[in-house]
């Protein structure tokens, strides 16, 4: 009994520490285990404690972050609207996690790639940034193998123009013949729209800042929450491919 009770006192020193000094719970698991190492001779026993030590230190760092991440996915979901908010409050944490920046770009790149049977994109803008040739050779291959792809841009200004530059009107272009060869696959629609969402095969979406098919560097801070949920996810998909398909351009 004296062993378990010393191993509790030990756990206890690290968890008192964690709650008061955070930053200096590193060194008290290392002055326990510097202290287990010189006075401790039975090999068993040394194993115990040591487990105990950094046990509990890795559990409460685990915990830190569970709760790091609470709090950022509770930030980001007060900046999205309201309905979207009421939408993933309900998924367990488990089943969410957050994009940043850059991780955008490389994302949109995996999950097409990776896509099965459908990809659903919304973005404020097109641009042959993001749109350029490798995209689009990307999604030539994926649409060879039966891919449903639906796009929807068209951002409008408060005169209900969508300012489209040279570089949008580049990606539309090659888009075109795609959509010509697939057309009961690839559906492109220019409609007024300010949100940016990606849908991956029914299974998978992502609300957020990130406008996909524009932004290709990330200069300024833009955050997402990816949501695994099936039924949100379908629930967006037909959706969004309905105006889509009600708007397509080409």
């Amino acid at each position: 009994m004296e062993v378990i009770f010393y191993q509790l006192f030990i756990s206890g020193t690290v968890v008192l520490t964690h709650l008061i000094k955070r930053d200096r719970v590193l060194i008290v698991c290392w002055g326990w285990t510097a202290f287990t190492a010189v006075n401790l001779f039975y090999p068993p026993l040394i194993i115990i404690q040591l487990g105990v030590i950094w046990g509990t230190y890795f559990a409460l760092k685990s915990n830190d972050e569970k709760n790091t991440k609470i709090s950022e996915l509770e930030e980001l979901s007060k900046e999205l609207p309201s309905q979207v908010q009421r939408q993933i409050e309900i998924v367990s944490t488990d089943y969410k996690r957050i994009l940043s920046g850059i991780e955008h770009f490389e994302y949109l790149h995996s999950q097409v790639r990776s896509a099965k049977t459908s990809i659903t994109i919304l973005s404020g803008w097109l641009s042959s940034r993001v749109v350029d040739a490798c995209f689009v050779e990307l999604l030539e291959s994926k649409l060879e193998r039966g891919l449903s792809v639906h796009i929807g841009y068209g951002w409008q200004d408060s005169r209900g123009e969508h300012n489209s530059g040279n570089d949008s009107r580049e990606a539309l272009a090659s888009l075109g013949p795609l959509a010509r060869m697939f057309p009961n696959q690839l559906y492109v629609a220019e409609y007024a729209t300010h949100e940016k969402i990606l849908v991956i095969d029914s299974e998978v979406v992502v609300f957020g800042s990130a406008n996909w098919l524009s932004n290709k560097k990330y200069k300024n801070s833009e955050r997402s929450i990816v949501v695994t949920d099936s039924s949100i996810a379908q629930s967006e998909e037909t959706r969004i491919s309905r105006l889509v398909r009600d708007n397509r351009v080409i």
